[in-house]
């Protein structure tokens, strides 16, 4: 199991995930949804079609730099824009 920084709750993901209008983000959302829920990572990468090792990379983002880590550079620098 990996360990998920608490900083949005597992609802707030879970939502991203089921809304968010970039389908990179999207998914990135998903896993750290499915994350932080306690599933393990060989089931979120069964689940979602992405290697363990990419899993583990996107936790780490994600724990180091908040959402800002998740998505393209492309996604990133919109929101940076507040588009």
């Amino acid at each position: 199991m990996a360990y998920i920084a608490d900083h949005l709750s597992v609802e707030e993901l879970g939502w991203r995930a089921r809304t968010s209008q970039e389908a990179c983000a999207a998914r990135h959302y998903q896993v750290i949804w499915l994350l932080a829920q306690g599933r393990v990572l060989s089931e979120v990468a069964a689940t979602t079609g992405f290697a363990q090792r990419w899993l583990e990379q996107l936790a780490s983002r994600y724990n180091a730099f908040d959402l800002d880590a998740l998505g393209t550079v492309a996604d990133a620098t919109a929101r940076a824009r507040g588009s």
